[in-house]
Parts: C-alpha cells; structure tokens; sequence
C-alpha cells in the first residue's frame, strides 16, 4: 500500500510540475535576457493583454485587452541570496493597465511572465523571461 502512494504522489507530482510549467528563479536556458521585457497572452486566439518590465524606475505595467484580468508572476534574487516573488494584477473593464512601482537591487536578473485569469479553467501564461534590473 505504501509503495502505490508513493508512485501514485511521485505520478501526481510530475503531473502538477508539468501543468504547472516548473521553473527555478533562473529559468535556466531562457536566452531572451535583456534590460526591458514584453510578453503577451493569448486566451483561445484572442488577445487577453500584455506586461512589461522597465528597467529604468523598476516598474512593472500590466494591462488587460479583453473580458479576462490579466497578471504579472516575478522573481528576483536579492542580495542576500533570498527569493522575492510577486504578483500584479489588472482588473476592471478593457482595456486597462495598471503600473506597479519597485526599488530592486541594480544590475541583478528579474524574471517575469504575464497571464491570464480564465475562469475556472489553468491560466494560460506567456514563457518566462528574464530581464536586468
């Protein structure tokens, strides 16, 4: 008995790092560093938004084209070796952006992706991308 949840938690757990899209603060393998980072996401073929990282202020904007809210997931490593991960999000009637100030330490790695809250359903994201703060 045992031995089956073993295999049926490792079995689940693959499954939900899978759904998931698993990735460690670095993203290794990412090649599209660069000071200031754009994604979008798409729900069904339509536009749902976009975020963006801007280097210069440290701000994140965030901004819904369509029926569904749309977030931004980052991490940054600070200083200390600590891992600071956060969310922004945009609600309310389309379209609409929302800006989100930060003070991060200089020339470190910021990693980012934008999605969308679909009802109900997984949220579709962008891939993760890594930007320098």
């Amino acid at each position: 008995m045992r031995s089956r949840l073993a295999r049926i938690s490792l079995v689940a757990g693959a499954a939900g790092a899978l759904l998931a899209g698993v990735a460690t603060p670095a993203h290794a393998g990412d090649n599209n560093t660069g000071r200031n980072v754009l994604e979008y996401v798409d729900v069904l073929g339509m536009a749902a938004g976009s975020g963006s990282f801007q280097h210069i202020g440290d701000s994140f904007t965030v901004c819904k084209s369509d029926r569904w809210d749309v977030y931004i997931e980052f991490e940054y490593i600070r200083i200390n070796g600590t891992l600071q991960r956060g969310t922004h999000k945009v609600t309310g009637p389309a379209p609409s952006c929302a800006t989100y100030l930060h003070d991060f330490g200089e020339e470190r790695f910021i990693d980012m992706r934008v999605c969308a809250d679909v009802d109900n359903f997984w949220d579709p994201c962008s891939p993760w991308r890594q930007g320098i703060v």
